[in-house]
């Protein structure tokens, strides 16, 4: 049986265009009927297609290396064409599609590519592909947080463990991107705290003290700033419905930054936000022609119990600081704000 080879790369796949020229479906090169005439052969056609392999592997890497992601994709693609199970060519891949992510999220395709490049790796290679395939996604990740895309870069963050479970620092990163993510009406403090326990958990045991050090630093600026953005609600609310969980999530947090690293900011910060919950807030509101005053405080059980997080801050703070203040804080004078107008 007679088949057509094409003379650049030794495919036998061919289309005939609207012109009538046979075209390559591989290189697309044209050639007229006649020149197709002449390269016909006789027999089974058996390629070595090894040197186009190597070839287009090097021009994805080049593509690459110039941030020309399309063209890196389009080249890592013939080469699977050619062999499904080239390690490299699905790293390259993957790595091309994540950074085309801030255009259309392509987490899934990414995860999925890595997970094939670490499948078909080579002996030799095993130790050090998925720390290549790491590196890189979180590269994409603080590119993708840089520009502004935080939830996709919070999901491929998320997803490096489908491939990378066991790394520290990735654990850490999670713990960071929730931390960040956390509002008052959606607080993840708790998501952090355990991404973060899971990163010092599984840290080089030469490491774990600073790095847990580390993530009680984090732990407690995500803490104080949650804190605000959720006082600040609760103002124009007007109800402990929403702030009151958001203030014993934050205090949790603070609570345990101070465990894992002892010092006295968190502990400040703790006894403040009990302080706060247990004065309540003053508010005045015209009523037709009169203003009135009311408190919104918490009901007896929250208040004792704001009043024993206090004694338990205060107790801390002593050990830390002997010559501190000796007496359990007291809530500080009522704070004053105006109430939107009664219907």
């Amino acid at each position: 049986m007679q088949r057509l080879i094409c003379e650049l790369c030794k495919s036998n796949n061919f289309t005939k265009d609207d012109e009538g020229y046979f075209v390559c479906d591989y290189c697309r090169t044209r050639y007229t009927p006649s020149q197709a005439q002449s390269m016909m052969v006789e027999g089974t056609v058996r390629l070595d297609r090894s040197g186009d392999v190597a070839n287009l592997t090097a021009m994805s890497t080049n593509a690459l290396s110039a941030r020309n992601h399309r063209e890196c994709y389009e080249y890592a693609n013939r080469v699977l064409e050619i062999e499904p199970a080239n390690s490299e060519a699905w790293f390259l891949k993957g790595t091309s599609i994540g950074w085309q992510s801030a255009e259309q999220p392509r987490v899934t395709e990414l995860v999925y590519a890595y997970q094939r490049a670490i499948e078909y790796a080579h002996d030799d290679e095993t130790g050090t592909i998925t720390p290549r395939c790491t590196n890189q996604a979180l590269l994409i990740s603080a590119d993708l947080m840089k520009n502004g895309h935080q939830l996709t870069s919070h999901e491929l963050i998320c997803r490096i463990v489908d491939f990378d479970p066991d790394n520290s620092d990735v654990h850490f990163r999670i713990g960071i991107s929730t931390g960040q993510l956390s509002t008052p009406t959606q607080p993840r403090l708790g998501e952090a705290t355990s991404a973060f326990e899971r990163a010092v958990a599984i840290a080089d045991p030469d490491s774990q003290f600073e790095l847990r050090s580390r993530c009680a630093g984090h732990l407690e600026w995500f803490a104080v700033e949650l804190e605000k953005q959720s006082w600040s609600l609760f103002v124009q609310e007007q109800s402990w419905e929403r702030h009151y969980p958001v203030s014993q999530q934050v205090m949790d947090s603070l609570a345990t930054s101070y465990l894992w690293n002892p010092r006295r900011n968190p502990l400040d910060h703790y006894v403040s936000v009990a302080q706060k919950n247990l004065q309540g807030i003053k508010v005045t509101y015209f009523q037709g022609d009169r203003i009135q005053t009311k408190l919104l405080a918490l009901d007896a059980a929250a208040q004792a119990h704001a009043q024993s997080q206090i004694t338990w801050g205060a107790e801390r703070i002593r050990d830390i600081d002997p010559e501190s203040h000796r007496q359990t804080a007291r809530p500080k004078k009522l704070l004053g704000i105006k109430l939107r107008p009664s219907s």
